[in-house]
């Protein structure tokens, strides 16, 4: 068959497939769609398009020696004209437990600021240190969804000044999200602390893990009071009192 003949639409789903993530590898796809990316001038726009629009992040250096997340932050800093492409931001370390900062010169403001298209932010299997992820991604200024999936956290203080850090919340997903055991009295003092102007938004929440635990399930008001959809994965011994702490019918 001659390609000249082959439509644009087919090509653009050849790229996309090209485009496709490994679930086991996030960025093998890397240099195979920047390849698409030199065939011709109209592959362009769709390769650039699934090179960007999702970002993924490991603790492993570039080809240059230099961080994965120094490189994103030139690249936001230096091509303006590409980050109105990068949609959303997986933060995945290739060895679970690592930790990936987030914190690069130039400063956090200068290129987290700058992501103004941003709309999902995934953190899956990191180390967890708070200087290290919250004063970057709290300067992110329109995230609407937060994925947080197998990472452990110091104290519920540090994974709620997390979630409060984005005002424009509409989905939170907790995914095997794991804090120490503390009193319900305690858990209540720190869910107080919400500043009333966050979590406006938030209307979708899903929680499966530690966190569906009895000893760890955070009290009512604690994600705002617009919930709508509540997705819960908990054992069966936990149902009753959590079905009458947050009145679910």
């Amino acid at each position: 068959m001659n390609t000249s003949q082959v439509s644009m639409e087919v090509w653009e789903r050849i790229i996309d497939l090209v485009g496709t993530e490994s679930n086991t590898d996030p960025i093998t796809y890397y240099p195979a769609i920047r390849t698409c990316c030199l065939v011709c001038s109209s592959w362009l726009p769709r390769s650039r398009f699934n090179l960007f629009s999702k970002v993924s992040i490991t603790e492993e250096l570039s080809r240059s020696g230099l961080s994965r997340v120094y490189c994103l932050a030139r690249t936001v800093c230096e091509r303006s004209d590409l980050i109105y492409l990068i949609h959303e931001l997986h933060i995945r370390p290739r060895t679970p437990g690592r930790a990936i900062p987030l914190v690069v010169t130039p400063g956090p403001g200068t290129w987290a600021t700058a992501m103004v298209s941003l709309r999902t932010v995934k953190l899956v299997g990191v180390g967890w240190h708070p200087t290290l992820y919250t004063a970057t991604i709290s300067r992110f200024p329109t995230p609407v969804h937060l994925e947080l999936e197998r990472v452990a956290f110091d104290g519920a203080s540090s994974l709620f000044h997390l979630i409060w850090s984005l005002p424009h919340l509409v989905c939170v997903i907790l995914h095997q999200v794991t804090i120490p055991k503390m009193s319900q009295m305690k858990f209540m003092k720190i869910c107080s602390m919400r500043p009333q102007a966050v979590l406006g938004c938030l209307t979708e929440l899903s929680i499966s893990g530690n966190l569906a635990d009895e000893e760890h399930f955070p009290p009512p008001g604690t994600f705002g009071k617009v919930l709508r959809k509540v997705y819960l994965e908990f054992s069966s011994r936990h149902w009753h009192k959590i079905h009458r702490q947050w009145g679910i019918p």
